[in-house]
């Protein structure tokens, strides 16, 4: 078997894992690719996405931080890493991952959002160009179900500013 099949196929046993809300297998599975190959972009973006949808902060910021590091024109890394650390306050990182992914795509959606939020906190007045570039064509976002058994689905209206509803942690009760 070469080794790229072998990591794509351990790769799509992590994703099933994620899926089924898993973690401790996905996360091994994950873990298991990086040791093949320490700089495997969907691993590690995949491992930091699982780690933070869990609260696991710092190990989401390990393994954003190793995408960023190994694929830098990569700009979905750049804007993962940039939320995280808007999620933390850090501010002045997020607006330089935001920039970063702006200079790769000038109109990526997620990075405008992103920005708008900083340079708001910021309470910086060039703020609207990017709330309106960001969300303009781009307010609807849609979430994969992670479990077992049938999901649910749940329309939430929320502000392009935010609002007051902590979903995070919400989980279907059985």
């Amino acid at each position: 078997m070469s080794f790229e099949l072998d990591i794509a196929e351990a790769l799509e046993r992590a994703r099933t894992l994620a899926a089924q809300a898993d973690d401790e297998a996905a996360k091994d599975a994950y873990l298991a690719i990086l040791r093949r190959d320490p700089t495997h972009f969907p691993a590690l973006n995949e491992l930091g996405t699982l780690a933070y949808s869990g609260g696991f902060r710092s190990a989401a910021r390990s393994a954003y931080s190793q995408a960023v590091r190994h694929h830098p024109d990569n700009k979905i890394a750049r804007v993962n890493l940039a939320n995280l650390l808007r999620d933390e306050q850090d501010l002045a990182g997020a607006r330089l991952h935001y920039e970063a992914a702006l200079a790769i795509d000038p109109d990526l959606p997620e990075a405008h959002q992103g920005m708008a939020w900083v340079l708001d906190e910021l309470g910086q007045e060039n703020a609207s160009e990017h709330w309106q570039r960001g969300y303009s064509g781009h307010a609807v976002v849609s979430k994969p179900y992670r479990g077992i058994g049938i999901g649910a689905p749940l329309l939430m209206l929320v502000s392009a500013r935010g609002g007051n509803i902590p979903t995070r942690c919400w989980a279907r009760v059985q």
